[in-house]
């Protein structure tokens, strides 16, 4: 009959009964893809990933250096990573690509592949300079949202009521109803 590992989640008061998960040199790849795929990665959902609890994510940071590491720089490379595309994009960039055309020439039977080798290019692209500048230089860049109201500090502002459901339904259907010439 196999022996059931209880788990922290069975009775947090008990110890684990059965062996250490089984940490393998892999896992640092592994954890590394997930934070560069969604650095928000939760270690809750690490531990899902790995079929362990989240308490033994922890103890692997602790007992493998590299583990913890490799959790820190796929935050990093996955934010970076952004930031450079978004700054290429800013300021354009070109790549080079192969096309390829089916040409019927002479003999539509047989006709052949041409390749051909061309560079593409993109315009700069004013949105993406506006997010980095914003993100460098906030106080110059960052956009700006000025709301004001009047009224008494504290209380309703001016041209505010409370209304009923039926007076608001109301006044908007008297808002869009046509007119008559009465």
């Amino acid at each position: 009959m196999a022996k059931k590992i209880y788990s922290r989640k069975d009775d947090p008061t008990r110890k684990r009964l059965g062996p250490e998960p089984i940490y393998d040199y892999k896992f640092p790849a592994v954890a590394r893809q997930m934070m560069m795929l969604n650095p928000k990665t939760k270690m809750a959902e690490l531990a899902e990933a790995f079929q362990v609890e989240p308490v033994t994510i922890s103890t692997w940071k602790e007992k493998h250096p590299e583990f913890k590491r490799a959790i820190e720089v796929g935050k990093t490379l996955a934010g970076t990573k952004v930031v450079e595309a978004l700054y290429q994009r800013a300021l354009g960039y070109s790549h080079d690509e192969e096309k390829i055309f089916s040409h019927a020439g002479n003999q539509w039977m047989n006709p052949r592949v041409v390749r051909v080798r061309t560079r593409k290019h993109y315009p700069p692209d004013t949105e993406a300079a506006t997010r980095i500048l914003a993100a460098i230089q906030p106080d110059i860049w960052a956009p700006k949202s000025k709301f004001e109201h009047g009224g008494i500090p504290g209380g309703t502002p001016i041209g505010m009521r409370d209304e009923s459901k039926s007076e608001l339904i109301n006044s908007i259907l008297n808002m869009i109803s046509p007119k008559s010439d009465g």
